[in-house]
C-alpha cells in the first residue's frame, strides 16, 4: 500500500486538514498568484501545469492521490472553517520504513499567525 487507501481528514482542537473542493479555488488561486508563496508549493502546483485553481482541484485527486504518489489537503482553522489558510502535502512514502514526509505551505496573510484564533 502506498500512502492512504482513502482520502484522509486530520484534525485537532485548532485546525483541520481536508481534501480541497471547488469552493476552495479562490484561496488556492491566491496561493498560486503570490510569487512569495508559489515558489514553495508542491511540484504538482509549482510546475504550473494548470493556471486555474478550479482545474488544479478537479485534477488533483486523479493525478496525485489516485496514483498514490502524494496527497494535498487544505488547511483550515476550526474557528473559521471556510477560510483555507494553506495546503499540506503528504509525499515520499517509503513502504519499507512505513514513513512519509509531510510539508505545509501557508498563504502569506497567515505567516506568523496563531491558528487558534
Amino acid at each position: 500500500m502506498k500512502l492512504y487507501e482513502e482520502m484522509p481528514y486530520l484534525e485537532d482542537d485548532q485546525c483541520f486538514l481536508r481534501e480541497m473542493k471547488d469552493s476552495d479555488a479562490e484561496a488556492l488561486q491566491h496561493l498560486m498568484d503570490n510569487p512569495r508563496v508559489y515558489r514553495y508549493l508542491p511540484s504538482f502546483l509549482y510546475e504550473q501545469k494548470y493556471k486555474d485553481a478550479h482545474t488544479v482541484i478537479r485534477n488533483m485527486r486523479r493525478e496525485c492521490f489516485d496514483t498514490k504518489d502524494s496527497i494535498m489537503l487544505g488547511i483550515f482553522r476550526r474557528s473559521d472553517p471556510e477560510t483555507m489558510m494553506g495546503i499540506a502535502e503528504i509525499y515520499g512514502y517509503d513502504a519499507e520504513k512505513e514513513k512519509a514526509s509531510v510539508g505545509l505551505r501557508l498563504d502569506e496573510p497567515f505567516w506568523n499567525a496563531d491558528v487558534g484564533r
